[in-house]
């Protein structure tokens, strides 16, 4: 689900068509929280997820949608900024299933720079908070060539994942040229690759590669044996070698996944 709006101004958006837009801008529709949920269900969802502009400018209205999806067995999750302040963030905590939240860059001068943002410990802080919460948070770190690609960049990142929890899934996405950052070129596969490799020598656990189709980094790897356990092509699923208790098939170890396996399904959305 996407509405319109945002509290950042992020030179390099991918969706800025809607996040830099208001509701008047766009042809959109009106939707009550108990049409989203009658939609979810008659549709065979397994959740809901708001994403695509920053879902937080219209936290009352993904609370009251959260609150029903929950009660009829629905997931409920963010795809956000981060940029939040802590009471609202423990709000919506106590609906929220998952939230793949973007850690932009470890550095202050990025957000201000690049985000027009001047607090980047509010970003932390949201993740700390869900994470203490018990939400499945996962990390997103868009690479962009000559902002944040710097070796201190990179492991600022990857040293705030490490001490908050290795087990968290990081995400290095790859830059594609768009809104106001045309003059950049797109990010080199090879710094993705470094990036992951980095994480993974600091010990965490799950380390993906972003938009880079074919990368070995889009599966999911035992963390004790190194059995890909999820194999994935884009966004379909290939094989999957975990067991009914979501265990490597190969040696047991339990591996860190939202809920079970979605066999039945090919294609993953977030």
């Amino acid at each position: 689900m996407g509405l319109a709006g945002c509290n950042l101004k992020c030179s390099f958006c991918q969706n800025y068509e809607i996040s830099q837009a208001s509701p008047e801008d766009l042809n959109s529709y009106d939707a009550a929280p108990a049409d989203l949920v009658k939609k979810a269900k008659e549709s065979g969802c397994l959740g809901i997820a708001f994403t695509y502009n920053e879902p937080t400018v219209s936290i009352e209205y993904s609370l009251d949608t959260f609150e029903l999806a929950r009660k009829e067995g629905l997931y409920t999750c963010y795809v956000t900024n981060g940029y939040i302040n802590p009471d609202p963030a423990r709000e919506i905590g106590r609906y929220l299933n998952c939230a793949n939240v973007d850690l932009k860059s470890s550095e202050t001068e990025f957000y201000r720079r690049l985000c027009k943002a001047p607090k980047i410990e509010a970003v932390k802080d949201a993740i700390r908070i869900w994470n203490e919460m018990g939400v499945a948070v996962e990390i997103t770190t868009l690479i962009i060539p000559g902002h944040n690609d710097s070796p201190r960049a990179i492991g600022g990142v990857i040293e705030f994942v490490r001490e908050l929890a290795p087990d968290i899934p990081l995400h290095f996405s790859r830059f594609h040229p768009m809104y106001m950052l045309t003059d950049v070129e797109p990010t080199p596969t090879e710094t993705i690759e470094r990036a992951v490799q980095a994480a993974r020598a600091r010990g965490l656990k799950y380390v993906y590669a972003g938009n880079v189709f074919g990368s070995r980094w889009e599966n999911t790897y035992c963390p004790n044996c190194g059995n890909v356990v999820i194999e994935r092509h884009g966004y379909v699923l290939g094989s999957i070698a975990l067991d009914s208790a979501n265990r490597c098939k190969n040696c047991g170890q339990p591996v860190k996944i939202l809920g079970k396996p979605v066999r039945q399904r090919p294609f993953a959305f977030f």
